[in-house]
């Protein structure tokens, strides 16, 4: 097909202009020339595709010339500058009918909407633009899914799906450059030479985020390697349980993206081991409590560590239950409801390896026995679905067909339900008025520009509810810290707090509230001062490992959906800091979501409430003797 639009296009385009097709023919091999390839080892097939501007000049080429002067201009940049870098002939030839075809399809329907090439008109010619870049795209994206449906197996709309979520702002921002190519080329074209620096920097900040991903990535794996290192008798076991996890995976048939977080949360799952002394991971006999104590630790540390790394921040949670059991006995006692799929894959993969590898204090199974071990602890260590098709995989089988369909079931229930859970976790953000302010500011004056008045005054009207609803933050903020001010008069820090916690409940339906303080040396929270409802409070476990991940949050105050502390409703925690770390946390729980102005207010006494946690850990800094906290009329029906 390409090769036969090509030929068509070389017959239609003769009466064109030359200089011209010749310019745009230069620089779709320029684009191809300054490419930023593709990670070739990557397990998405997405990030194995190299980048380039040539869309940009495919596009400006079908607003100017139309579309088969941009399908005979469009496989130039390939045929040309692969083929002398030696490419496969297979590959250039997909590759170059890939573009011929994407050229071929959006000039098309830019003319199919009213679009006439050279002379654009815009706004007019705005839903023809918009046509552009959906059939380009979208040829160009139907073509490379089928290509990696057919070469790996993966479903050809799980690709588009994930290639349009990570790439369609990119070609957006593309075509958006090739209008301006295709303005100034009708109007004043040596006026396109000001927009080649555009174009460079644009290439410059793609090329220096795909080196810096590259650099963190070999960062991190040194820094598992090292790990690894401190003892002769785990060399190379982070590698190898990621291997397992994302083979695992990819058997069961999760997306690459998918594949990629799973394997880099095995590969760094021991990360914490760095702060346990070598002494203790060399040990030839059994652990002390202490030394049992510090072992323990790691799984949090590591999770701490990982969520700082948006490459598998996601899989934090999953690598600090990696030491969890499916009968709720593992290091901190989660339920196996509460273990994500990821967990699961690393606790066996990481059991299976330990037994199969030569330890100071014993030497290692064979494979075979390794696995049967596994299967005596189905339903105990391991569950009993990820375990089945663990042991079918490394037995040369297919876990999908080993499994019941009834089993298939409960693993896709298992993932998606932390799917949707962490799903709501990243989307659960305090809503903020002056976002609408500013919204509705832009889009008033935008349209007042194109003398739409009754558009413009829609838009004012909105930009002005944006401004009265920030302005009532901002009055609910300071009647808020007036009320905490107000309750937390009184002497000691068990009025103080009782005090604070009458000043909270006018703020909004408040279950729970809790003066955490936190210790790095043993990663753990400590209920200092605490108040509760008859809803009842999150366990301790979960609370401290959601204070794990979001303490070393920038943000002064971190949310989430009740469902990530295994209760209704919505928390929110105010990070107190001591000399720029995090020492505690002021935590409260809502039946509904709170508004900005608690988290506003909380942020202007968050040095009060440092001082009284400061306090409860320094006894000598309240001397009173007191009694227990009081709970005061107001609270007493709901205590």
């Amino acid at each position: 097909m390409g090769a036969g639009a090509v030929a068509l296009a070389l017959v239609k385009s003769l009466g064109e202009r030359p200089a011209t097709l010749a310019l745009l023919a230069a620089g779709v091999v320029a684009a191809e020339v300054f490419q930023v390839p593709g990670d070739e080892k990557a397990i998405d097939p997405i990030e194995r595709q190299s980048f380039s501007l040539s869309f940009t000049v495919i596009g400006a080429t079908a607003l100017i010339l139309g579309p088969w002067p941009a399908t005979l201009v469009a496989p130039l940049g390939v045929l040309v500058v692969d083929s002398l870098r030696g490419k496969r002939p297979r590959f250039i030839a997909f590759n170059a009918s890939m573009f011929a075809l994407m050229g071929l399809a959006g000039g098309s329907a830019f003319v199919a909407l009213g679009g006439v090439a050279g002379n654009l008109q815009l706004p007019r010619d705005f839903l023809a633009v918009a046509a552009l870049v959906v059939a380009a795209y979208g040829v160009e994206t139907m073509l490379l899914g089928a290509m990696v449906a057919w070469t790996s197996d993966l479903p050809m709309w799980q690709h588009q799906r994930d290639k349009l979520r990570s790439e369609f702002p990119a070609a957006a921002g593309e075509a958006a450059l090739a209008v301006v190519l295709a303005c100034l080329a009708q109007s004043k074209p040596w006026s396109i030479v000001a927009v080649l620096p555009l174009m460079a920097a644009v290439h410059q900040w793609r090329a220096r985020f795909t080196t810096l991903r590259r650099e963190t990535e070999h960062a991190l794996e040194t820094l598992a390697n090292i790990v690894d290192e401190r003892d002769s008798s785990t060399y190379r076991h982070s590698a190898r349980v990621a291997e397992y996890v994302a083979d695992l995976a990819a058997a069961l048939d999760l997306p690459p993206a998918e594949v990629k977080r799973l394997r880099w949360a095995g590969r760094l799952h021991d990360l914490g081991k760095i702060r346990v002394d070598g002494t203790v991971l060399r040990k030839a006999g059994p652990l002390d409590h202490d030394e049992l104590e510090s072992m323990r630790l790691h799984p949090r540390l590591s999770a701490r560590l990982l969520r700082r790394f948006r490459l598998a921040a996601s899989e934090a949670q999953a690598v600090e239950y990696h030491h969890e059991r499916a009968d709720g006995l593992g290091y901190y006692g989660i339920g196996a409801e509460d273990i994500p799929l990821a967990a699961h894959f690393l606790i066996v993969a990481d059991a299976f390896d330990a037994m199969t590898s030569d330890r100071p204090y014993r030497r290692g199974l064979p494979h075979e026995a390794a696995l049967r071990e596994i299967e005596a602890e189905f339903g105990l260590q391991f569950h009993p679905v990820v375990g089945k098709a663990f042991v079918a995989l490394q037995r040369g089988l297919d876990p999908r067909a080993v499994l019941s369909p009834a089993e298939t079931a409960e693993l896709h229930q298992l993932r998606e339900r932390h799917q949707r859970r962490r799903g709501l976790l990243s989307r659960h953000r305090i809503p903020k008025p002056e976002a609408v302010a500013i919204a509705g500011s832009v889009a008033a004056l935008a349209c007042f520009g194109l003398v739409n008045v009754f558009a413009a005054a829609g838009a004012g009207l909105v930009a002005a509810v944006g401004v009265a609803l920030r302005l009532a933050s901002v009055a609910r903020a300071r009647r808020l810290v007036a009320a905490i001010d107000r309750g937390a008069a009184g002497e000691g820090r068990n009025t103080a707090f009782a005090g604070l916690v009458d000043g909270l409940v006018v703020s909004g339906p408040l279950t729970w509230a809790a003066l955490v303080s936190w210790s790095d040396s043993s990663l753990d929270g400590t209920v200092e001062l605490e108040w509760r409802t008859a809803v009842g409070p999150p366990s301790r476990e979960a609370v401290t490992s959601w204070l794990i991940r979001e303490l070393e949050s920038r943000d002064d105050v971190v949310v989430a959906d009740g469902s990530e502390l295994g209760r209704q409703g919505h928390f929110l925690a105010l990070v107190l800091r001591r000399g720029g770390s995090p020492v505690g946390s002021l935590v409260l729980g809502f039946s509904r979501q709170p508004g900005q102005h608690v988290g506003a207010a909380l942020v202007r006494r968050r040095n009060a409430l440092t001082q009284l946690l400061a306090a409860i850990d320094d006894p000598a800094a309240d001397l009173r003797q007191e009694p227990e906290p009081t709970i005061r009329p107001a609270l007493a029906a709901v205590s």
